[in-house]
C-alpha cells in the first residue's frame, strides 16, 4: 500500500497527527482511524467538500476469523491524589458528588443554555456555541455515568444539518461496534515489572523495524521484519517475560 501510495508519504513524521487531519477534512482521506468522536473534523469535512459521506467500516475479516471492536469504554483516564494533600476526604467527597448525578451538567453544561431535555437525553440548542463554551468541560468530569444509545445522538445533537447529519454516523458506528459480539475473557492483561521494562525498550525498536518494512522496499521483507522482532524480544530477555505472562494468564484464567 505504502509503495503505491495508497498510504501517506509523511505518516511517520506526522507525530502530532496534523497532516492527517488535514487529508480527512479536505477530502482526500479514503480510510481514516478513529473514534466516531470528531465532530470538529466532520463539519470542516462538511464546508470543504459538501458531498463527502463517512461511512462506518465493519470489523476485518479472514478466514482466520472476524475482528472485534472495544464494547466498552477503555480507560482513559488517571486520577492521582497529592500524597501530601491536606484534606483527602474532600477529595474523595469530590468524587462521589461527581459520580452521583453533577458529571451530567459538568459534561453538558447548563439546561435551557447549553441543551434542553428530550425524551429524558440532553439536546445540544446551539452546537456553534457549544463548540466555544463547553467543548473541554468532558475533561472535568473526571468520573461519570455517560453511557449513550445509538439513538441518542440525534436527539442530543443540535438540529442544524450537519449536527444532524453527524449524529446519524455516530449512531452508525456505535451499532457497528456493538454488534459483533467477540471473546473477552480477561478484563485486563498482565502487569509486572520484567513486563513493562521490556515493553518500554521494545516499542521503539519495533517501530523502527515496522518502518522498514513498510517503507523500504523490498528488501525488507515482512517475514524479515517478523524475524528481526523476535531476535531483538528474544535479546532483551522476551522468553523469561513470555513465560512469566504465561503463568499470569494460567492463575487468573482458573480462577476466574
Amino acid at each position: 500500500m505504502f509503495d503505491e501510495g495508497l498510504v501517506d508519504k509523511e505518516y511517520i513524521t506526522d507525530k502530532n497527527f496534523q497532516k492527517e487531519r488535514q487529508l480527512l477534512v479536505t477530502g482526500k482521506a479514503g480510510v481514516y482511524l478513529s473514534s466516531w468522536n470528531i465532530p470538529a473534523e466532520y463539519r470542516e469535512l462538511k464546508q470543504n467538500v459538501p458531498d463527502a459521506k463517512l461511512v462506518p467500516l465493519e470489523p476485518v475479516a479472514t478466514k482466520y476469523g472476524k475482528f472485534g471492536l472495544y464494547q466498552e469504554p477503555p480507560a482513559n483516564r488517571l486520577i492521582v491524589f497529592n500524597k501530601d494533600m491536606k484534606d483527602p476526604k474532600a477529595a474523595v467527597q469530590l468524587l462521589d458528588w461527581m459520580i452521583d448525578k453533577n458529571w451530567f451538567d459538568v459534561r453538558f453544561g447548563q439546561e435551557g443554555v447549553h441543551y434542553k431535555m428530550v425524551n429524558g437525553v440532553p439536546q445540544a440548542i446551539d452546537a456553534e456555541k457549544n463548540k466555544k463554551e463547553i467543548i473541554y468541560a468532558p475533561e472535568y468530569a473526571v468520573l461519570d455515568q455517560y453511557s449513550p444509545k445509538p439513538e441518542d445522538f440525534v436527539i442530543m445533537a443540535a438540529q442544524d444539518p450537519i449536527s444532524q447529519e453527524y449524529a446519524k454516523v455516530q449512531g452508525e458506528s456505535l451499532q457497528v461496534a456493538m454488534k459483533n459480539k467477540f471473546r473477552r475473557d480477561l478484563p485486563f492483561n498482565p502487569t509486572f515489572p520484567e513486563l513493562s521494562e521490556i515493553q518500554t525498550s521494545f516499542a521503539p525498536l519495533a517501530e523502527e523495524i515496522e518502518t522498514k518494512v513498510i517503507t523500504g522496499g523490498a528488501q525488507y521483507t515482512p517475514q524479515w521484519g517478523l524475524e528481526q522482532l523476535r531476535k531483538e524480544w528474544k535479546r532483551l530477555g522476551g522468553d523469561n517475560v513470555d513465560k512469566q505472562a504465561q503463568e499470569w494468564y494460567q492463575k487468573n484464567l482458573k480462577s476466574n
